[in-house]
């Protein structure tokens, strides 16, 4: 759980911390895991678009301790030095393959970057709104965007490169129309 849910700080606390850390160190992860409802944990970071001109980092389907550990591999070994606006399609960290796929404008919209949104309200700036994720691969080294991942490691990572669809069913108390 996470120290807003369990009365630990407040949002404004922890936004106080986050950019604090920003401000230290360039950046901050926000890992969101343990919530009734959430199917997948998820990480992401606040500040490299700000600080670098890099574009935030996430991750879906690994804790946060694991994607923390490749944020800082990342950070430390390529974003702050190399990556500028333009990352690569794939990197290396350790012996993980990790793809890198840009996250879909859409899914702004969700609360998945809820605390990047607000970081930006109560600490405002102009760096743009721009995400990749990371997508892990299988045992084999076989990405979720290629022929023959394992199923469980695909279904463990919700892409977030694709546009959320609405739901296409009536809204309720509405029917369609047949054709005569």
């Amino acid at each position: 759980m996470c120290d807003i849910c369990e009365g630990r700080a407040t949002q404004l606390e922890i936004l106080e911390r986050v950019e604090q850390r920003r401000i230290e160190i360039g950046w901050y992860a926000i890992a969101v895991s343990g919530i009734d409802g959430v199917p997948r944990p998820w990480t992401y970071t606040i500040g490299l678009t700000q600080t670098w001109g890099a574009p935030e980092l996430v991750m879906v389907g690994a804790c946060g301790h694991c994607a923390k550990q490749t944020f800082d591999q990342l950070v430390l070994d390529r974003i702050a030095t190399s990556w500028g606006c333009d990352p690569p399609a794939e990197v290396r960290v350790g012996d993980q393959r990790l793809g890198i796929v840009p996250v879909h404008p859409s899914q702004w919209a969700t609360d998945r970057f809820t605390m990047w949104l607000e970081h930006r309200l109560c600490f405002p700036h102009d760096a743009p709104q721009r995400a990749v994720q990371l997508l892990f691969a299988d045992e084999d080294h076989v990405l979720p965007t290629e022929p023959g991942v394992d199923p469980t490691v695909r279904r463990a990572q919700t892409r977030l490169d694709r546009a959320i669809v609405r739901d296409r069913q009536p809204a309720r108390g509405h029917t369609r129309r047949r054709r005569r």
